[in-house]
This record gives structure tokens, sequence and C-alpha cells, in this order.
């Protein structure tokens, strides 16, 4: 099973990959969570064009991809799993974990760190919220989140199947938690305490500060609750909140040159954050 899937990576992760953008499409058609306020056409088409300049940088800066970066690693004996002689079961469930950490870390670090907030910022400034946000980031963005795995591979040596399932999941992930889609309150309750949800994720699209300062993780929920970065729901509901940025409310946010250049133009100026608590 290992051997199919390493040898069979790429055409499984785009059948996934196009397969969940169709069932979520369908499910925002059929079930909507908030009524669009621009226009789809032009998000969609922006939001599509950065996604496949985000692939042609990272296509041209990285020669190989972080499973075959894992399987170089592997057949040299490096890292900390191989070190210690982990089981190879525990070490798949320990690489996935420590994968999915990283990407609450790098998260984070594109909300605190300045200039990686710039870029990061092209993902928030979007009025509405559907799953080709989940396609909407800066190609350097792209750039920095792609390397910033390549250390821990290095460093832990995980089996590569459980970079091949880390990078799956993520990838899956971040179209079904950007999806403009209703779910039940019981079911999301439940779903949420391990995996993250669109309703949980939503609230980190919140023009309030303290609500998009929250709710980093992208696969699995408990880290913002073992870090202290969870809120449960937005403060004004999830059909009353408002999507973006409070510094940036205009239409030239939507056009796919303002969010190719927007990292290199000045910082409009933003407002103070909010006292949210939390939950």
């Amino acid at each position: 099973m290992e051997t199919f899937l390493l040898e069979n990576d790429r055409e499984i992760y785009t059948v996934a990959f196009f397969g969940t953008i169709a069932i979520v499409a369908f499910w925002e058609g059929v079930l909507p969570r908030r009524q669009s306020t621009q226009p789809l056409r032009t998000r969609w088409f922006s939001n599509s064009a950065i996604a496949l300049a985000n692939l042609g940088a990272i296509s041209l800066v990285f020669p190989i991809a972080a499973l075959a970066f894992s399987i170089i690693i592997a057949e040299h004996g490096i890292g900390l799993f191989q070190m210690l002689d982990v089981p190879t079961w525990l070490a798949i469930l320990l690489g996935i974990l420590s994968i999915d950490c990283g990407r609450w870390l790098h998260h984070y670090l594109m909300h605190r760190v300045p200039f990686l907030w710039r870029l990061h910022r092209v993902h928030h400034a979007d009025h509405d919220y559907d799953f080709t946000v989940g396609l909407r980031f800066h190609p350097f963005e792209g750039l920095f989140t792609t390397g910033f795995v390549f250390p821990i591979i290095l460093l832990l040596g995980p089996p590569p199947v459980a970079v091949l399932v880390a990078e799956f999941l993520v990838g899956v992930s971040g179209i079904i938690v950007h999806a403009n889609g209703r779910i039940a309150y019981w079911l999301d309750r439940y779903v949420r305490l391990i995996f993250v949800t669109p309703d949980m994720h939503r609230v980190h699209h919140s023009i309030v500060r303290g609500e998009h300062d929250s709710n980093y993780a992208a696969v699995f929920s408990f880290w913002d609750r073992l870090f202290g970065t969870y809120v449960a729901a937005p403060a004004a509901g999830h059909t009353g909140m408002t999507i973006g940025l409070p510094e940036l409310r205009d239409s030239r946010c939507l056009k796919l040159g303002w969010m190719l250049l927007s990292p290199f133009q000045p910082m409009p100026k933003s407002l103070p954050k909010d006292p949210i608590k939390p939950n």
C-alpha cells in the first residue's frame, strides 16, 4: 500500500484536490452559509489566476517536492526518528502531527512578522468567503510555505508516507475549511474537536482583529486550543460578520494585479485591535 501511494502520489493528489473542489462547489451552491457580496466571476478568476502563479513560482524555485525530499532523507538515515529507531507506525503518526503543528507555527508567523503579513494579507483581503479563498495566496507566500516544511523533515526524518499524508491532508483541508457551506451545529461541534471546520476557520477571516488573529490550525483543530489561539465563533455571528480587512475595503483587492503588487505597496493604517477573548 505504501509503495502504491508513493509511486502514484501526484495522480492521487490531483484527483483528490479537484474532486474536493467539485464537491465543495456543489455544497456551496446547494447549502450556502452566507450570501455573496462581490461578483463571483471576478473573484473566481482572480483567485484561480493567482493560484496558478503560485504553483508556477513553486515549480521554478523548488526542484523537488517535500515528498521527494523526505525520500532522500530516509535513504540517508537522517533525522531524529531514524536516529532513535522509532517504530514505523509511531514515526508516521508523529510525523503527520509534527508537520501539521509546523503549519500552525507557520501561519502564526504569517500574522506576527510584518513582511510575512504583507504577503499573507492578500489571502485575508477578499471580501467574501468560499473555497477559492483557499487558493488565494501570494506566490512569495507559497514559496515560504513550501520551504517551511523542509527543515521539519530534515530535523525529524519522518517516513515518506507521513509526508505524503500530511501534504494530502493540508491540500484537501485548505479547500474544505474555506467552504461557504452550511453544516449542522451539532455535527460541527463534534468534528472540530479534532479537525478544523469551515465555521471554525471562518472566524479567522473576520474583519475584527482579535478574531482574525486566531484559529491558525490547518488540519487538526487542537493546536489552537493547546496554544491559546482558539476562538469558537465570531461575535457578530457567521451570517452577520464582515469578511476581510478593515483597511482594505475597495474592489481593487479583488483584482489579480493588486494581489501581486500589494506586498510592495505602502501598508494602509490598521484599526486598533478589538478585545476579543478566546473561548
